[in-house]
């Protein structure tokens, strides 16, 4: 579970290539509901006007229970409302 931001550095519209920063504060279950947060960088192309497949590379810790540190890589399908 996960509440944050992403901040777009360019116009979406169907064909464009949009990079963007994120961040996100959240519990995760690793041995617990751990508290940490998550930051990262990725790029949208634009599928549609509303839909997007997303590459990015974020950066995640843990701030309460067991410490734990990593890096995610990953590819998602996004749409917006």
């Amino acid at each position: 579970l996960e509440l944050g931001g992403k901040f777009s550095m360019g116009n979406a519209k169907q064909g464009s290539f949009v990079p963007y920063i994120e961040g996100a504060l959240g519990l995760f279950d690793f041995n617990g509901n751990d508290v940490g947060f998550r930051i990262g960088i990725g790029a949208s192309y634009m599928v549609t006007d509303s839909t997007s497949v997303d590459p990015y590379f974020s950066y995640l810790t843990t701030i309460s229970g067991d410490k734990l540190n990593g890096h995610i890589i990953g590819l998602r399908l996004a749409t917006r409302f």
